[in-house]
């Protein structure tokens, strides 16, 4: 699981109303990140992509579980250190497991 169940209960405590609001406004703003990682990436701008790659980590913090943060981190770290072809070659994974994070935030919605 990419989704940390008990993260979320904590810092929404236990209150299933602020947990789907956290969750929505996760969802609504992943996109808009996404899309900015997906530009910086295709114009190797390594520096934007770094801080587009730092604000998906701040907004997972809530979310993931601490190895799918520290893996989001080691794209930044990437990033920041312009290694693009590395950072090119993890971001699918990592896009996929966003992509399972989006699917297990739905159904805690439900």
């Amino acid at each position: 699981m990419i989704c940390d169940h008990e993260r979320i209960r904590l810092i929404s405590r236990n209150k299933p109303d602020l947990a789907r609001n956290l969750i929505g406004l996760f969802l609504r703003e992943l996109p808009n990140i996404k899309n900015e990682i997906e530009q910086a990436s295709a114009v190797a701008d390594a520096a934007q992509l770094a801080e587009s790659c730092h604000r998906l980590k701040s907004a997972l913090g809530n979310f993931v579980s601490p190895e799918f943060y520290q893996e989001v981190s080691a794209l930044e770290t990437s990033a920041r250190n312009q290694t693009l072809t590395e950072w090119r070659a993890a971001w699918p994974q990592t896009d996929n497991k966003l992509k399972q994070l989006t699917e297990e935030l739905h159904q805690m919605c439900r």
